[in-house]
C-alpha cells in the first residue's frame, strides 16, 4: 500500500528525519508523564473530548509547544555559575551513524551521540546524567595536562562493550565518562571503528562499546578508575558505596527494571539505594535538602563512602 502510494516506488523516501521526529516526541511524552504520574496523554480541543480511559485513571491535556525542555532545565537549576549555560542539543543523527542505529534501541541510548562534538577545539568532557563528581578525579586533573592528547574513558567493574568487545582489551570501561582534547575528530574515529565492525546498534551496551573503541585506537585513553568515582547500584557486581571523586548512579536515569531483587521490584530497591545516598550528595555539593530528617542523616555519618569512613 506505501509503495502504491509512492510517486516513485523504486525510489523510497528517507525516513531518517521522521524517526529522529518520532523519538523526541515520545521522549517528551516520557518525561510528562513521569513527572505527573499520568497513567496517559491525550490532545482533545475540549475536556468533553476526553475519551473514558480508566476509571482511576489520572490524565490532562497538553501539546509540544508547551513544554520546553531548556526552560524546565532553567527552572529546575535556578542560577547557573558564570559561563554555564543550559542549550537545547539538535535532534539529527550524524549521518555516519545513521544506517547503524536501530529503532530498537534501549531507553536513553543514544543522546550523548547527538551532537557528536559540541566544542571540537576545546577539552570536552560528556558526563552521563546519572554521574555526580564533587571533587577532581586524579585522571580528569592529569587530561587536562596531558601533552599526548590521549582521551578520557572511566573504569567499570566488567566488561559490558557489546559487540565491539573484541576489538578491545578485555577490561572494563565505562563510556558515563568520556573526555576528548583538543582537535579529536570523533566522527573519523567512529567511521573507522564501524568501518572495521559494521555493526547495527541494538542496546546500550554497543552504544558504550563503539565509544570506548573509538577513544582508545589512536593510544590507551586516560582511566578514570571506580576507586574515585564508583559504578553505584545495589545490584552486584556494582559497588553499594559512593567513592572519594563521586558516583555513577547506574539505572537511576531508567524508568524501568524489568526484574526482582530479592523478592523485591528492582526499581523500588533502587529508589531506597538512591535515597539512602541523597542526604550525604545533598551536603556534599552544597544543595539544601527539605526536612531535617535529610540533614541529620548527612551529618550523623550513616551515609558516608567507604573511603571516608
Amino acid at each position: 500500500m506505501l509503495a502504491d502510494s509512492l510517486v516513485h516506488p523504486e525510489d523510497p523516501p528517507d525516513l531518517s528525519d521522521f524517526w529522529a521526529l518520532r523519538g523526541q516526541y515520545l521522549s517528551i511524552f516520557d518525561r510528562v508523564m513521569a513527572e505527573h504520574d499520568l497513567d496517559a496523554l491525550v490532545f482533545p480541543q475540549t475536556y468533553e473530548e476526553i475519551p473514558p480511559l480508566f476509571s482511576d485513571a489520572t490524565y490532562a491535556a497538553t501539546t509540544e509547544s508547551a513544554i520546553n525542555i531548556v526552560d524546565e532545565a532553567r527552572r529546575r537549576t535556578g542560577a547557573l555559575p558564570h559561563g554555564v549555560a543550559w542549550e537545547a542539543a539538535p535532534r539529527a543523527v550524524p549521518p555516519s551513524l545513521e544506517r547503524h542505529l536501530g529503532q530498537d534501541m534501549a531507553e536513553g541510548v543514544g543522546w550523548k551521540l547527538v551532537p557528536l562534538q559540541r566544542f571540537p577545539d576545546l577539552w570536552e568532557l560528556s558526563l552521563d546524567n546519572d554521574v555526580i563528581l564533587w571533587d577532581l578525579p586524579a585522571a580528569l586533573a592529569a587530561w587536562l595536562d596531558d601533552a599526548e592528547d590521549r582521551c578520557l574513558i572511566a573504569e567499570d567493574v566488567r566488561v559490558c562493550l557489546g559487540q565491539f568487545a573484541d576489538l578491545l582489551p578485555p577490561a572494563p570501561r565505562n563510556s558515563g565518562i568520556r573526555g576528548l582534547p583538543p582537535g579529536f575528530d570523533l566522527d573519523a574515529a567512529m567511521r573507522a571503528v564501524l568501518c572495521e565492525r559494521p555493526a547495527r546498534l541494538t542496546s546500550e551496551l554497543d552504544e558504550q562499546g563503539l565509544q570506548v573503541a573509538a577513544v582508545s585506537r589512536a593510544r590507551p585513553p586516560l582511566l578514570v578508575t571506580t576507586d574515585e568515582v564508583s559504578i553505584c547500584s545495589p545490584f552486584p557486581p556494582h559497588q553499594p558505596d559512593v567513592d572519594r571523586a563521586g558516583a555513577h548512579f547506574v539505572g537511576l536515569n531508567v524508568r524501568r527494571l524489568p526484574f526482582d531483587f530479592h523478592g523485591r521490584p528492582a526499581i523500588d530497591v533502587r529508589a531506597e539505594h538512591w535515597e539512602r545516598w541523597r542526604p550525604y550528595l545533598y551536603d556534599r555539593v552544597g544543595l539544601p535538602l527539605e526536612g531535617d530528617e535529610g540533614a541529620a542523616l548527612a551529618s550523623s555519618g550513616e551515609a558516608e563512602p567507604a573511603s571516608a569512613r
